[in-house]
């Protein structure tokens, strides 16, 4: 029986433990090598099994991974599932008020059990999530927001407590935000982990194993994403809402709360350290910004954050939309770090900002279409500037190759291109169109069971035309154009 589990245990693609001693295993492995066959066939299952079953925790495997392809099911009783459709924009009545998160105020959550290949885990929250990815709502492509430990204390899956489970509505590649995400991880950015996910409904008497489509699952910012990446992870947390209005010009804690959406309670201190940022960024002359704004934000990741987004043309967030981003005040420093968010248009998809080409031709230098004195004070600073060149140059180099890029495209098109055609809404020559090319054609319009919308430009033409573009107006051959959602503020 034991032997029996551990297999099952390996052939939904668990892993070992990484926090046994690695010592003592080495040792037993060493010393396999002297026993008679009998016993060494006996020790050796032995210590596998020790290794597998060592946790039976959710967070003991390996959930997420670039290339990681997993079958999961939503499993929702009638009276749960009609409680998720009543609505986004009420608050559950099970939810405590100790325990109501400022980003979930807004939404109706309800329980449901999920299950990761053969493995369930029980009573977790979950809700509608998104504004214009919710337009899926109507072909049954729900988007979802996962959070493990709302009604069940401690639940993690691969250490994470908030999962969202991302339906790339308007992706017709289906590999922008896998693809973005880990060009800002390689590139040193503090950013989710993600896997791709075939997502199955049940629902008694309505859907039964229901193929939704292939998602995208990424890791949510929260308390575990922070404590992971920072040093002291009880600092503050704001998902900022700027719109297209921009930075806000209010200097009182109060004003600003309503754009910052802060995550976590902040502490006076906090309060203060956001006012006297906004105060050197909209008030104080260029000696003094120059002066002090490295004490303000970790200008390093600040200019790469500003690199991954420039480069992707990631509009649908910090450069066009004042929204999809994360901004972290490490307790440890007392500076202000930037965190990417939502990506599925990135890579130039951002329909709403220009056209293709235009889009291929983002300014590197005055990439932002809104009110963001940031960016141009910040880039005003010769040093910072010449910096920011120079990572350009690195992330082309290393992590933006066009031969890199299109084999990574090849082999998770190879991965995921089967649960693509599961779906039957998108058609095998307009999912290569998607990864291949495609330019100047006008978004499809189709019938209820086909992809209505074809995003362009195609993904290999955006690396090959993009690369092309920034090399260029390094080389200062090219300005390069600004685009943005309707109105672009001046520089």
């Amino acid at each position: 029986m034991r032997s029996h589990f551990c297999a099952s245990y390996v052939a939904i693609g668990l892993r070992p433990r990484h926090d046994l001693n690695p010592i003592l295993v080495a040792t037993a492995q060493r010393n396999l090598i002297k026993l008679p066959s009998p016993r060494l066939i006996l020790l050796f299952i032995f210590l596998q099994c020790a290794l597998l079953n060592a946790d039976q925790k959710p967070e003991a495997f390996h959930f997420f991974g670039l290339t990681n392809l997993w079958t999961v099911e939503l499993r929702f009783t009638a009276s749960q599932w009609k409680q998720l459709q009543a609505g986004n924009r009420a608050p559950s009545p099970d939810t405590p008020k100790s325990r109501a998160d400022d980003s979930d105020r807004n939404y109706t959550y309800s329980h449901a059990d999920l299950r990761i290949a053969d493995r369930i885990v029980t009573n977790v929250g979950v809700r509608l999530k998104g504004a214009g990815t919710q337009a899926g709502n109507a072909q049954e492509r729900w988007p979802f927001r996962i959070d493990l430990d709302k009604y069940a204390e401690n639940q993690r899956i691969d250490g994470a407590s908030k999962i969202s489970f991302n339906n790339n509505y308007y992706d017709s590649s289906y590999l922008r935000e896998a693809l973005s995400y880990e060009c800002f991880r390689s590139f040193g950015v503090p950013a989710p982990r993600t896997c791709f996910i075939k997502l199955f409904l049940s629902v008694p008497g309505s859907y039964e194993r229901k193929y939704l489509g292939l998602y995208n699952a990424a890791e949510g910012i929260e308390t575990q994403f922070v404590k992971s990446h920072f040093k002291d992870g009880s600092g503050l947390l704001l998902k900022p809402n700027f719109g297209l209005g921009g930075f806000p010009s209010r200097t009182d804690w109060q004003g600003l709360t309503q754009s910052l959406n802060p995550k976590n309670a902040a502490t006076e201190a906090q309060h203060q350290r956001m006012i006297d940022f906004f105060k050197l960024l909209n008030q104080s002359n260029e000696k003094l910004f120059r002066e002090n704004i490295g004490s303000f934000v970790n200008i390093d990741e600040y200019l790469r954050f500003l690199v991954v987004n420039v480069a992707l043309v990631n509009q649908d967030s910090y450069l066009g939309m004042g929204k999809n981003y994360y901004i972290y005040l490490d307790k440890d420093s007392n500076k202000l770090n930037w965190l990417p968010w939502d990506l599925d248009l990135s890579m130039g998809g951002f329909f709403f900002c220009g056209g293709p080409r235009d889009r291929i031709e983002l300014s590197i230098d005055r990439p932002s279409s809104i009110r963001d004195p940031l960016i141009r004070r910040v880039l005003a600073v010769p040093e910072y500037r010449d910096r920011y060149h120079n990572l350009m140059r690195d992330f082309l180099a290393k992590h933006f190759d066009k031969e890199l890029m299109f084999d990574r495209i090849d082999l998770l098109s190879g991965i995921i291109r089967d649960a693509v055609m599961e779906e039957k809404s998108t058609r095998p020559e307009d999912f290569a169109r998607s990864l291949d090319g495609r330019d100047g054609t006008r978004p499809t319009f189709q019938d209820s069971t086909v992809r209505w919308m074809l995003i362009e430009p195609g993904l290999k033409l955006f690396v090959e035309k993009r690369i092309e573009s920034i090399q260029a107006q390094l080389a200062g051959k090219r300005e390069g154009v600004r685009t943005g959602f309707g109105h672009v503020e001046p520089w």
